[in-house]
């Protein structure tokens, strides 16, 4: 009894599997326009019926025709009787290939609007989730199969649905035009077709998940072809002579996709193979029947010409079925990715209080430790610190000492693992997150180069002020940029970044001043510059910071650099060291405790005493 529950289980879960999947097809469908897809199914399901009428028609006019004696009566009253019968042969035809006419264009206009409304549903979520989704694999192997799902055989899909229940409607007719001439016939018919469309539908959907399985496969596969030819890695690639190791390493993944599909290809040939056997063993017994049946007398002319005639649509309509049967069950297992995909991952909450309209007791962060997701080491711990209204504070350390992290649980793009950050008293984890960032910017180290105009690069700090050119202009002013994109071919409408015709590229450190002004253009009570120097040279650094100062007045700002001479302009330093808070002060009063700050400090002033040095010795000889 339990293995018996077991199978019903076994059979009950994909079936429920694929309900859930086709009733989100079919709501997205009739979101894309819900007459087009009724008219869609109703050509196919008349296409289908028209078999019936070319049956009858034939059968008909090939007895008539038997009928009729050279002599018996004149040739005028032979084509009257006839003459009906052809004309339902040619419309019941002419109606099935006008049907298959119109459905191609109906499928693409589907295709398109169901494509763009799962495109949208996809960028929605993608938008909506928590950004620790992104860390994690599961995250990029679900996107890539999402996209991947509504970018192939979208068309064939909607195409494949309507022909698919036209030739089962075509299956129908046949079974039970046969079932007519004798109920043994059609019943083994229905035990040849049956066994036939499950083997190549699991055949297909075994060989759709070894498919599916090679996804974080296919991203290796992607990444090498990715270094091979993109323009970030064209330097090295040469200067290296990488060419050939990043081929090797290309092919050997190649080589790997392509073994497995040709190992699930094998298995899906040979399950096929036994179908089909099965099937042919069948018609060739109701062949041998009928001609003896005919023989005998037992059936008229027509009815065998038109049996045999079934029979060859019977095999057409079988192929078409398992065609498309095959090519929707490898559609509906891709497709299902797209509602997992929107179903999984953590969301960002929509909810939440309130931020203070003019925050005056300053950010508290209480006891915060925080993991990054599937890391067992703590990016920050036992964090304790107080950062005042308008108050320039710097975070230094070592690489990985946790400085990015610290900035980003400010900005409320993370959450604390443990502890709690107050705003005012307020846990920020009760604030609206979007509410939140509508008072902070930043720049980032790895900062966005959008690929459009310059324009566009600095007004997406503050969308409320997307044409508001005066405030533009004078954020580029302030991080020193604004010269630049003025002397472009087309000014602040030019395209940046080397993607489209007529773009223009910048420099690294032009790039760093465009970032920097689109967290000028915000205007933000809180700002944020992580690294916000790295690519500029010494005279630039100098005026962006002179600028900064300016600013960043009435500003609580958080500065995080390497460069420990920037840290000078900030009212309190906080030094970071494996996750942990191992000093705060201002700078005098760090360099007076000397610790390991001051003792960084030292080493960094003095490699540049002795660069300086060096270029003197230089410049003598």
């Amino acid at each position: 009894m339990s293995k018996l529950f077991d199978k019903f289980r076994a059979v009950r879960n994909p079936i429920k599997s694929f309900l859930e999947v086709f009733n989100y097809f079919k709501s997205v469908l009739w979101q894309a326009s819900k007459p087009w897809t009724m008219i869609l199914f109703m050509l196919n399901l008349c296409g289908g019926l028209t078999l019936a009428a070319e049956l009858w028609a034939m059968t008909t006019l090939i007895n008539r025709l038997i009928e009729q004696t050279p002599f018996q009566s004149d040739f005028r009253q032979v084509i009257l009787s006839l003459l009906p019968w052809v004309l339902i042969f040619i419309g019941a035809m002419f109606i099935k290939h006008t049907t298959n006419a119109i459905q191609p264009y109906i499928s693409k206009q589907l295709q398109e609007k169901t494509s763009s409304i799962l495109n949208n549903h996809i960028f929605e979520k993608a938008v909506a989730l928590d950004l620790r989704s992104f860390e994690s694999e599961k995250y990029y192997n679900q996107l890539e199969n999402a996209k991947r799902a509504t970018n192939n055989q979208l068309t064939s899909a909607i195409e494949g649905i309507g022909f698919l229940l036209g030739h089962l409607v075509e299956l129908i007719v046949i079974i039970f035009a046969i079932y007519k001439v004798g109920v043994v016939p059609a019943l083994l018919l229905v035990i040849g077709s049956v066994p036939l469309i499950i083997t190549n539908i699991q055949a297909n959907r075994e060989f759709v998940r070894v498919n599916y399985q090679q996804s974080p496969l296919k991203r290796k596969f992607q990444y090498w072809l990715n270094l091979s030819t993109s323009r970030a890695t064209a330097a090295e690639l040469r200067l290296f002579e990488l060419g050939s190791f990043f081929l090797k390493k290309w092919k050997e993944v190649s080589d790997q996709l392509i073994g497995e599909l040709l190992q699930a290809r094998k298995q899906t040939a040979f399950k096929s193979i036994k179908g089909t056997i099965l099937l042919i063993m069948i018609l060739s017994m109701m062949i041998i029947a009928t001609v003896y049946s005919t023989m005998n007398g037992n059936i008229t002319v027509g009815a065998f010409v038109a049996f045999i005639y079934m029979l060859n649509r019977y095999q057409q309509a079988m192929q078409l079925i398992s065609y498309y049967g095959e090519m929707l069950s490898d559609f509906f297992f891709q497709f299902q990715y797209v509602p997992k995909f929107l179903q999984d991952g953590i969301e960002e909450r929509s909810s939440g209080n309130k931020a203070p309209a003019i925050i005056r007791e300053g950010i508290v962060f209480e006891n915060v430790h925080f993991s990054y997701p599937g890391s067992s080491k703590p990016a920050l711990k036992n964090i304790h610190l107080h950062i005042a209204v308008g108050e320039k504070v710097a975070i230094v350390g070592e690489n990985g000492a946790g400085k990015s992290t610290l900035a980003l649980l400010l900005l409320g793009l993370y959450e604390p693992t443990k502890g709690r950050i107050l705003v005012d008293g307020m846990d920020l984890k009760d604030i609206h997150p979007a509410i939140w960032r509508k008072k902070a910017a930043a720049v980032f180290q790895n900062f966005v180069k959008y690929q459009l105009s310059a324009q566009e690069n600095i007004a997406f700090g503050d969308m409320n002020h997307f044409t508001d050119a005066e405030k533009l202009h004078h954020s580029a002013q302030q991080s020193g940029i604004d010269q630049v994109l003025s002397q472009l071919p087309y000014g602040y409408q030019t395209l940046l970044g080397r993607e489209y015709e007529n773009s223009k590229d910048l420099s690294g450190g032009e790039w760093q001043k465009v970032a920097i002004a689109r967290a000028y253009f915000k205007e933000a009570d809180i700002l944020v510059l992580d690294e916000p120097t790295a690519a500029l040279d010494a005279q630039s650094e100098y005026e962006v910071y002179k600028q900064f100062s300016q600013v960043a007045a009435g500003k609580t700002t958080m500065l995080i650099s390497h460069r420990l001479g920037s840290a000078k302009l900030a009212d309190k330093i906080i030094h970071l060291q494996a996750g942990e808070l191992v000093e705060t002060g201002n700078h005098e009063e760090l360099i007076a405790r000397q610790g390991l700050y001051a003792d960084l400090y030292r080493q960094q002033a003095g490699w540049y005493q002795h660069r300086e040095e060096e270029k003197d010795v230089t410049f003598e000889r």
